[in-house]
């Protein structure tokens, strides 16, 4: 690892609507290091189902800077990039490397079809809210992210929709 590796770290820019082609070029043109995590979707066109890839974050990726260089100014005027995630006014937010490197395994294993659907019918607990600590199932997830989970509560079972967020899987 070179001194100038050490010092690289993965923040998050806010794209401009519809720029992601453009900047990505830039970024290469500047030997920027990027990662947009992608899934495929199906979408319907008239009587014609689609299956197009889109960004995980919608309008994010993350791009791997030097916070004491020159490459925030870079970065920030960047065609086809709105602005660099930012931490109150001044500081940059700062995304773990462990966290970049477990995305990209994700992304890996399971190419862009790596979608929370495939999570149904796994077993999670609820982690805030009025119901933390209860078990449940993962019914099915819709496009927004919202998540049906399946509890039985008083020998009755319901389904009850909520965020990711909320959740923990139960692995094993």
């Amino acid at each position: 690892m070179t001194d100038r590796t050490k010092k690289l770290v993965w923040s998050v820019v806010q794209l401009k609507p519809n720029m992601l082609k453009k900047a990505k070029i830039n970024l290469e043109r500047q030997n920027f290091e990027y990662f947009a995590p992608t899934k495929n979707v199906t979408i319907r066109v008239g009587n014609i189902f689609k299956k197009i890839n889109k960004l995980f974050f919608p309008g994010y990726i993350f791009v791997r800077i030097n916070i004491f260089s020159t490459d925030i100014k870079s970065l920030d005027s960047t065609y086809g990039i709105s602005k660099i995630v930012r931490v109150g006014q001044k500081k940059i937010g700062i995304i773990p490397n462990s966290c970049i490197e477990n995305l990209k395994f994700l992304q890996s294993k399971h190419g862009s079809d790596y979608e929370i659907s495939k999570l149904e019918g796994r077993k999670i607990r609820w982690i805030q809210g009025p119901f933390t600590n209860l078990l449940g199932e993962i019914v099915n997830c819709d496009d927004n992210g919202r998540i049906r989970v399946l509890f039985n509560i008083l020998n009755s079972n319901k389904i009850v929709k909520t965020d990711f967020k909320n959740l923990e899987i139960i692995y094993g």
